[in-house]
């Protein structure tokens, strides 16, 4: 079957994360991305994991792409750049808003190289607002959109989330937004600009959290590892790691307690219901805490499947690259490089 953007051709002017994953995403459903270079080089090609002399930072981001190196500063380096945008359908950029006006690439003189193009813009904060001309990156995106303020414990720092997710999402939505456009192209005949920004798709995740503060003006604190919404709800300690388990429904908390030979808290007035639970969370938790601590992940896990309880051990890379279930989806795959090798 052919992948559904079979025939498209993207420019993509991309370095770093957000850009290049989004066209890579483009790539994987597809299109014929061609990554243009200045002679630097993609900054991510310097990133410190580097094995034979390649960044695997690098390939990550920008697997199933074609690639050509052009001084966008010469004269013939820019005519060959029109002639490939000339013959394209979508741009793909993340430069700081003002470059592409700056270089002669802004959507109406790529308009003027070819009609219907699509211009996807990928910023930190968006193409207008006082802070549209600040250099924009995950950590910082993440600071600002408050998604740091709720990540932690209530005693402690304001932590990030181990994976650059402020750029995973800017690159989702970048795609979904080209995707759109196409399709509104096939309808209308025309191309369009569609941009996305990190601070706005991080904010966007936030809803229930800035409604209540619309609505009451609390702000919300941060709780550590457990939920907001429920408990149980937490990272549990076992005998040999650690563990999640997730009751956020009553029926749940039963399997719970029925998995842990614990059928009395069911009725127990402090953990009745969930809003009851909630505001008890220290004193569940130790019930369950002290179940956990006795037994290993494996005979967790054998007795939570029984009792269908939503539980999963905390995995490490190397867990989650043998993980059965991710293998049975072809999650991680083997590939060539002509210069690493398997990959």
């Amino acid at each position: 079957m052919d992948r559904p953007l079979a025939g498209i051709r993207v420019t993509d002017l991309t370095r770093h994360i957000a850009g290049p994953f989004c066209a890579s995403l483009l790539a994987d459903m597809g299109a014929d991305v061609i990554k243009v270079e200045s002679m630097d080089g993609d900054e991510s090609r310097r990133n410190p994991q580097i094995h034979k002399g390649e960044s695997l930072f690098f390939i990550s981001f920008n697997r199933n792409k074609r690639a050509v190196t052009l001084n966008l500063r010469s004269d013939k380096g820019k005519d060959i750049l029109r002639k490939l945008i000339a013959k394209s359908d979508v741009v793909v950029e993340n430069y700081r808003p003002g470059v592409m006006e700056e270089m002669g690439l802004d959507y109406e003189n790529l308009k003027k190289i070819k009609k219907d193009i699509i211009l996807t813009s990928i910023s930190g904060w968006g193409q207008n607002g006082p802070y549209a001309r600040r250099p924009g990156f995950d950590f910082i995106g993440q600071a600002m959109a408050g998604l740091m303020d709720l990540t932690g414990f209530p005693d402690g720092a304001p932590v990030r989330a181990g994976a650059n997710i402020g750029d995973y999402v800017t690159s989702l939505y970048g795609a979904l937004a080209t995707c759109a456009a196409l399709r509104q192209r096939e309808a209308t005949g025309e191309g369009q600009w569609v941009e996305t920004a990190l601070m706005d798709c991080l904010v966007s995740f936030e809803g229930p959290f800035l409604a209540r503060y619309g609505v009451t003006g609390e702000i919300e604190k941060r709780v550590g590892d457990r939920s907001y919404f429920g408990a149980p709800n937490n990272i549990y300690k076992a005998s040999d790691g650690w563990v999640t388990i997730v009751t956020n429904a009553d029926y749940l908390y039963h399997r719970l307690c029925r998995a842990i030979g614990r059928e009395d808290l069911i009725d127990d007035p402090r953990f009745k219901t969930r809003p009851v639970r909630a505001s008890n969370w220290e004193a569940i938790d130790a019930e369950v805490q002290g179940w956990i601590e006795k037994h290993t992940q494996a005979e967790i896990s054998d007795i939570f499947v029984k009792y269908e309880v939503p539980f999963a051990p905390v995995q490490d890379m190397r867990q989650v690259f043998n993980d059965p279930q991710i293998k049975a989806r072809e999650m991680v795959i083997e590939s060539d490089h002509p210069v690493v090798g398997k990959v």
